[in-house]
């Protein structure tokens, strides 16, 4: 077997609470939107993880299990393959694997929220992190420290195409990192993409694999028409309601000398923290329609940290856990990656936001937080009007990171994969990372995306050669 991953090997740093200076960095593929009508125009950039172990490189390392509906959503999907209780099962097994780590560190900022919610009988919690005593973890140190590591063998490059001769994926085209020179590796048996919700449709449209319309205006020899590769994109979209903290303390930018001590002894102090610390899933309603949003809390002015500018603060950034809006990944006319995750193309979306942001700004006014959070800074107390407030979500909501659904596995037809996560119309390809999810995820998809790729390493490894 072997795991090609896009090079070069670069160190990484196992501090958790620096994974922001990665972002733009040599670990990331810095991929950026095109314009976004409901967000005043901006372009967001879109960090991913780039190098052995993807986006474990440079996230927030948070392990929170699929929920019992997700799980039955992808049963759905998938058929009596992917049985709730079978995925249940491909969870505790990928669990016992990574063995995430409780907190060592907490914020005052996240004491205070956590004891809000505890006060007015909501459940919230620290987040679990995928930590090794306390430092970063990522999933290619999980396969390096697996019994069959030793037989793996591993190429670094950046793949360009899938080789497909007679209806059949029989390798890859590979150029070595930084150059332009390219070969080609056979594959044995099969070849397994696992490059993301952006690469993943971007490597099948470059390999002939997509609309009719993308090999044509990329110079690329049809091989299969899949309509929906690259559409069904979306993605968490986060709005930071963030708060100027009564202590003038703030979440340091730079570590003190005390800071680093206290890590490099115990692993622990604010260099511990992996700033999203805490949150929770609840239950809102808008237009007498009940919604989950996910609350994730940081220490932090969430916008400007770890700008050395940032002052004191506190945010309560809240998302949805099931947006309507779809968006899709392809090409523009001149052959430019395009990602356009058509954020809050979906009215109810924005509707739904608005009554997050107030649930967000409800938390805040507790007496047990209140004690802690100050003046509102954004959107800002005065923003209290439907128009004000759709500015405010346009001008200052992010990414949350979880982009899904651009590869939709299915039972149908018109899916790009079905149930053993093998492309239509193309024997021998597969496709294994969230790009296959069909419906995203409630909550952060770490957890959800390894546990997938646990149970379909047990399928494709029981399929007839």
């Amino acid at each position: 077997m072997a795991i090609v991953e896009a090079g070069p090997d670069l160190p990484i740093d196992r501090t958790p609470a620096l994974y922001p200076h990665f972002f733009g960095s040599s670990h990331d593929w810095d991929f950026e939107t095109v314009p976004q009508a409901h967000l005043a125009n901006r372009r967001i950039r879109w960090p991913r993880g780039r190098g052995p172990g993807g986006s474990t490189r440079i996230n927030a390392m948070i392990w929170y299990p699929p929920s019992d509906a997700d799980l039955a959503r992808l049963s759905i999907a998938g058929g009596p393959e992917w049985a709730s209780d079978a995925l249940a099962s491909s969870l505790a097994e990928v669990t016992d694997w990574v063995r995430p780590e409780p907190a060592r560190w907490t914020s005052d900022a996240t004491l205070h929220f956590l004891a809000t919610t505890k006060s007015l009988g909501l459940h919230a919690k620290l987040f679990s992190r995928m930590t090794r005593d306390g430092l970063r973890r990522t999933a290619a140190d999980l396969l390096s420290e697996s019994v069959a590591a030793s037989s793996i063998t591993r190429l670094y490059g950046d793949v360009q195409k899938i080789c497909i001769e007679s209806g059949c994926a029989v390798g890859i085209e590979l150029a070595a990192s930084g150059t332009a020179e390219r070969e080609s590796i056979r594959a044995h048996r099969a070849v397994i993409i696992c490059t993301g919700a952006v690469a993943t449709p971007l490597l099948l449209m470059r390999s002939g694999i997509g609309p009719r319309d993308v090999p044509k205006a990329n110079d690329v020899e049809r091989v299969a028409v899949a309509q929906e590769v690259g559409s069904n994109l979306c993605d968490h979209l986060i709005m930071p309601v963030v708060f100027a903290t009564r202590s003038q303390s703030r979440f340091p930018t730079s570590p003190s000398s005390d800071d680093i001590a206290q890590f490099r002894i115990a692993n622990t102090g604010p260099l511990a923290s992996n700033l999203a610390e805490a949150g929770g899933v609840f239950s809102l309603r808008h237009n007498d329609e009940a919604f989950l949003v996910q609350v994730h809390v940081t220490p932090t002015h969430y916008l400007l940290h770890p700008d050395d500018r940032a002052p004191a603060a506190m945010t309560i950034g809240v998302n949805l856990c099931h947006p309507r809006s779809r968006g899709r990944i392809g090409f523009n006319d001149v052959r430019q990656t395009s990602v356009d995750p058509a954020y809050l193309c979906d009215a109810s979306d924005q509707g739904k936001l608005i009554v997050a942001i107030e649930f967000a700004r409800s938390l805040a006014q507790q007496p047990t937080l209140s004690s802690f959070a100050g003046e509102e800074l954004i959107p800002g107390k005065k923003r209290n009007d439907y128009d004000s407030l759709i500015r405010s979500i346009a001008r200052f909501s992010q990414t949350l990171y979880h982009p899904t659904g651009t590869c939709r596995m299915g039972l149908d037809s018109n899916s790009v994969v079905n149930e053993n996560l093998a492309v239509r119309g193309v024997a021998g390809l597969h496709v294994v990372d969230a790009s296959v999810l069909p419906t995203i995820p409630a909550v952060n998809p770490n957890a959800t995306v390894m546990m997938l790729a646990m149970h379909a390493a047990k399928l494709i490894a029981s399929l007839p050669l």
